[in-house]
């Protein structure tokens, strides 16, 4: 083998000047030294704010924990290596990683910086800091009430009902430490100059103690809100009764109490109406007075906020008595009688009686004094007149009687020697004297006196009136119905 290796180098140039050759590759190594330590020496470099890569941040979020820091970490690296290859190092070559799934706990947790770059003969010798400090916080939600602010008020003559808020809780999301700060979520509704009921969705911000905007997410940013507007008005109540009340007897008043009512409703159905009605109730045949209790006809969407039943309605009911008054004709006054005529009226001797139909309340306040009996003689000519007599209240009453309703009366001329006039030719004021409802009777009739009388001249004695015939009280009460 030794003989081999002499022969080659014998054959070879290298067998020829061989000291010059070895001194010129001791030479070049030194020169090649040189040239690395002075021209392209090693050499330290470091580049400033080098982004620090996190990783594992979605599985720290599926973990239910949210990285309450900010997650732009920066490092200054040095690198090391020969000068050319240094300085053509960019940023971008070298990665710093963080693996936040090694978290350990809630709260502060260190990550150790794992480094490396991509660049021939150059190393990273130091980071500015080997590991970064990040916070955790447990990921929750909780309900929070929703609270809405109503801006505007609204015009006179309507009403506003409570503010509806749809759904009444909103869900807050996010870091526990930051959640529990939520005071509540905030919206507002403007109804402006509103006539109507407003219905819309309004979007919320979550507030802390401070009034605060707090950066939490929320299961709904809007919430549905109907915050109804009424119109406001007081109508009047009117009855509804139905049937006649049992013959005999008098209505004397329905009452209804109360006798207004303050309704709320849309606008559009309110300004319809000026009054409410009660339901329909029965007084046929009712022969005394009762009270029931009714509720009120209301039109859809309206409401009575006063009143959460029914009405009182009071039936007043009387029987139909009689009062009796008896008038001296001769006492009876004429009316409208010409000038230059006289009449013999003075001069009669009869006497009329007056039969009133009513109820006692009515019949109690009626004197004899309320009561005139007049003759109208417009129409009167010379010689005898059947004259209808008139009365002052008749249409005040369920009926009267005047017994007897015609009387006989002369009409003369005055004579020139006498200028004396009917000393019973009376101006009645029109006022007192309206058209006279007036039941005829038979002629000579007598009546039954059934209220009380008051006066002396001119009424029935009491005792010749308790022995008139039951004959005539049939015939008088065929008459009055």
């Amino acid at each position: 083998m030794l003989t081999k290796i002499r022969n080659i180098f014998n054959n070879s140039r290298m067998s020829k000047n061989t000291a010059p050759k070895v001194l010129s590759l001791l030479f070049a190594v030194i020169f090649w030294f040189y040239v690395m330590n002075q021209v392209n020496p090693e050499t330290i470099r470091e580049l400033q704010n080098i982004p620090v890569k996190l990783i594992g941040v979605e599985d720290v979020r599926t973990q239910g924990y949210e990285i309450m820091d900010e997650l732009d970490f920066k490092v200054d690296v040095k690198i090391k290596g020969r000068r050319n290859e240094v300085i053509s190092v960019m940023p971008e070559a070298i990665e710093v990683i963080a693996d936040l799934r090694d978290y350990e706990k809630k709260g502060s947790n260190k990550f150790t910086l794992m480094k490396s770059i991509r660049a021939e003969n150059v190393s990273i010798v130091e980071l500015s800091k080997p590991e970064i400090k990040i916070n955790l916080d447990r990921i929750v939600e909780i309900p929070k009430r929703v609270n809405v602010s109503v801006i505007g008020q609204v015009p006179k003559g309507y009403i506003a009902s409570d503010l509806k808020i749809q759904p009444e809780d909103v869900t807050v999301r996010g870091p526990e430490s930051i959640v529990n700060t939520v005071l509540e979520l905030v919206g507002e509704v403007n109804i402006g100059d509103g006539t109507e009921t407003i219905s819309k969705e309004i979007p919320l911000i979550a507030i802390n103690n401070d009034g605060e905007a707090v950066g939490v997410t929320l299961k709904s940013d809007y919430v549905q809100v109907e915050y109804g507007i009424s119109r406001r008005k007081t109508m009047t109540i009117e009855e509804q009764s139905v049937g006649k009340i049992a013959e005999g007897y008098k209505l004397v008043d329905i009452r209804i109490s109360p006798t207004v009512a303050v309704v709320d409703g849309a606008k559009s159905i309110a300004d319809k109406f000026d009054t409410l009605k009660t339901s329909k109730f029965s007084i046929d045949g009712v022969k005394k007075s009762f009270k029931i209790q009714v509720p009120l006809e209301l039109p859809e969407g309206m409401s009575t906020p006063y009143i959460s039943g029914n009405v009182t309605v009071d039936v007043v009911v009387e029987e139909i008595i009689s009062k009796e008054f008896v008038f001296d004709a001769n006492d009876i006054p004429t009316i409208n009688l010409p000038v230059g005529y006289n009449t013999n009226i003075s001069e009669l001797n009869e006497t009329i009686s007056v039969r009133i139909h009513d109820g006692a309340s009515v019949l109690d306040d009626v004197k004899k004094s309320d009561i005139e009996i007049f003759v109208n003689a417009e129409e009167l000519v010379i010689g005898e007149n059947e004259v209808e007599l008139s009365i002052n209240r008749g249409a005040e009453f369920e009926s009267i009687q005047i017994m007897p309703s015609i009387i006989k009366i002369n009409v003369t001329e005055k004579t020139n020697g006498n200028d004396t006039e009917d000393g019973n030719n009376q101006e009645v004021p029109d006022a007192e004297i309206p058209s006279a409802g007036v039941e005829e009777t038979p002629e000579g009739a007598q009546s039954v006196d059934q209220g009380n009388t008051e006066g002396t001249e001119g009424e029935a004695d009491l005792s010749e009136l308790e022995n008139t015939t039951n004959e005539f009280i049939d015939e008088s009460i065929m008459l009055d119905e």
